[in-house]
């Protein structure tokens, strides 16, 4: 619901198994040799090495390969906030029921992100945040509560709460304590 089909995240990123299936062993060669190229990639050495130690090795295993240029990347811009509330409900047979909040936010790497991914670990992101405090140990409602931010490089990230009430407990009312917390 936070991004239309014709947005990158609209779908999931790494296309469809229809569209995976219809690929031929040409479009994965084309796809590899412009996206998996030492230009566009980060070499992470982790462990008991030496910096002239990991510089030989990453020479040794890694020089030969021929330079690339990065390809450029299409912009996304930012989509407005939604008008109105789009909503899903989904049913599966699943052990407990929980219910999602979700926002549109600024895109990873910006101020604005960051201060809402704050905001959001303060809301939500541990046993003492605030909505584990109301909706699990004050009020009783849930079983688990929290909020969180995904980090998205396109346009927009995503924020969202979520509540998983306890058996008996409605998602309505589970609902309308998430939203006030939110809100407050």
């Amino acid at each position: 619901l936070a991004f239309g089909p014709e947005h990158p995240y609209g779908h999931t990123v790494f296309g469809s198994m229809a569209d995976l299936d219809a690929a031929s062993l040409g479009d994965t060669h084309d796809f590899f040799t412009t996206w998996y190229a030492p230009g566009n990639a980060v070499l992470t050495l982790v462990g008991d090495v030496t910096a002239e130690d990991g510089f030989a090795a990453a020479e040794r295993y890694f020089g030969g390969l021929p330079a690339r240029g990065v390809p450029q990347r299409h912009r996304v811009d930012p989509l407005p906030p939604h008008s109105g509330v789009p909503r899903r409900v989904t049913s599966a047979p699943v052990p407990a029921d929980q219910l999602y909040l979700q926002w549109r936010t600024p895109a990873q790497g910006s101020r604005l992100y960051d201060a809402v991914d704050i905001a959001l670990t303060i809301l939500g992101g541990s046993e003492t945040s605030r909505l584990y405090r109301r909706l699990v140990r004050t009020d009783g409602l849930c079983s688990a509560a929290g909020a969180s931010s995904i980090p998205l490089a396109w346009g927009n990230s995503i924020g969202l709460a979520f509540a998983r009430p306890l058996d008996g407990v409605s998602l309505a009312d589970a609902a309308a304590a998430l939203t006030e917390t939110v809100e407050h």
